[in-house]
């Protein structure tokens, strides 16, 4: 499944609905789905809320993503990834994955 493209609009015109949702069917929005955007939603989740989160770029992650080019894959945030092996651990993902009762593969 394909996240849905951007629309671009001058700042005049009214935003459009996003593929017709009303305002009941969440109970937070989300606005990017970076690794905060991405941590929010999922502790709001876990926390029993029905959660739609809206991200204009063509993969979630933000600064966490990677990319591959001639072959060779690069991340751009690998410093996210230190210190998710310990339980008490000094990094805030690590908290996060804690909250929401998962852990990372």
């Amino acid at each position: 499944l394909s996240p849905p493209q951007p629309t671009f609009r001058s700042h005049r015109s009214p935003p459009p609905l996003l593929s017709g949702a009303t305002t009941s069917e969440y109970d937070v929005v989300v606005i990017g789905a970076g690794v905060g955007g991405l941590s929010a939603a999922a502790v709001c989740a876990a926390s029993g809320l029905k959660v739609c989160v809206c991200e204009s770029h063509d993969a979630p992650g933000g600064a966490a993503h990677s990319w591959t080019t001639k072959g060779f894959t690069f991340e751009s945030g690998p410093s996210l990834y230190a210190g998710l092996s310990p339980d008490r651990s000094p990094n805030p993902l690590k908290h996060v994955y804690q909250i929401i009762g998962e852990e990372p593969e």
